[in-house]
């Protein structure tokens, strides 16, 4: 373990054996929550003054908090688990953000595409069956919901009891196949189906692109978003950033976690709706692209009402 780790185990038992929360030991320190958090999370130290000044409140060397300790104890298990999860955490959110990637090159190709396409191709490679180009934009759905099993990765490893980072890397490796393959193929496909449409004389939908092409772009843009608020550390800049989740680890990783995915999931329900229907109207811009952020927004307060019980630090 790290020095940083070993002080940041030591002081979060000293804290929590006089019973007391981060916001009244920082007060006590003069410091920030956001600081006191970086100590107890082991991204960083406090400089002389502050170790002596927590050395006064908890009647403890300076020694105490860089002295090697056991391994195996209650809470290196407890620090293992939550690296173990972060790591699985961003495999999850890179995964399902790579996965949205094929629903969104589906849905912004079926905006340029012919309103006719090749629906099916005989094992020759010849086409046997033309369609809507809403078929095609149903591809991509499919392609998209296959990036789901990432949360396999969660799910499979805590059933069997599987504690090891390498496997959880490895796990995510493998799985991450699934999204790159997807996207290519559905580059590759928008091509091949939009010369073959084109070579047979069919034309393009009629309209104005502007506000279906922004509402695509904006949704996949929420779905970066909540990828990244999956898989992020507790910090000051990126995330849910409220007195509650930077004073509390717990709830940093809870309600981002729980956003995150919501901003996912809703985005990629809206993107598909957008790819399924004919061109929007201008004037959709002003509330389609912002049901995603909307919906997330609202759901702060509930995600924090059901898991106010999990918010121990």
């Amino acid at each position: 373990m790290t020095k940083e780790e070993i002080f940041a185990l030591k002081l979060k038992e000293l804290r929590r054996s006089k019973n007391m929360t981060q916001k009244q030991l920082a007060d006590m320190l003069c410091v920030s929550d956001k600081n006191l958090s970086k100590w107890e999370c082991g991204r960083s130290t406090p400089d002389v003054f502050y170790l002596q000044e927590i050395c006064k409140i908890f009647g403890v060397e300076a020694e105490y908090f860089f002295e090697e300790i056991q391994l195996d104890t209650k809470e290196d298990k407890e620090l293992h688990k939550k690296k173990l999860s972060l790591v699985i955490w961003r495999w999850v959110a890179v995964i399902l953000c790579l996965s949205s990637f094929a629903l969104f090159i589906s849905v912004v190709a079926r905006i340029f595409l012919p309103t006719t396409i090749p629906a099916h191709y005989n094992g020759k490679g010849e086409i046997d069956r033309w369609g809507s180009s809403r078929e095609f934009v149903g591809v991509g759905i499919t392609f998209c919901l296959l990036g789901y099993s990432a949360f396999f990765i969660k799910a499979n490893m805590y059933m069997k009891g599987d504690d090891s980072i390498k496997s959880a890397h490895l796990a995510g490796g493998i799985l991450l196949s699934i999204p790159l393959f997807t996207t290519i193929f559905m580059i590759v496909h928008s091509i091949k189906v939009n010369n073959a449409a084109l070579g047979m004389g069919y034309t393009a939908q009629q309209g104005d692109t502007f506000a279906s092409l922004f509402s695509a772009i904006l949704c996949e843009l929420y779905v970066v978003c909540g990828a990244i608020c999956m898989g992020v550390k507790q910090n000051g800049v990126v995330g849910v950033r409220i007195p509650l989740t930077l004073e509390n680890e717990n709830a940093w990783y809870i309600l981002n976690r729980c956003l995150g995915l919501i901003l996912v999931i809703v985005s990629e329900i809206t993107l598909a709706v957008v790819g399924l229907c004919n061109l929007l109207p201008v004037w959709s811009v002003i509330f389609v692209p912002f049901i995603p952020l909307v919906l997330a927004m609202v759901s702060i307060p509930v995600i924090i009402k059901i898991n106010r019980k999990k918010f121990v630090c």
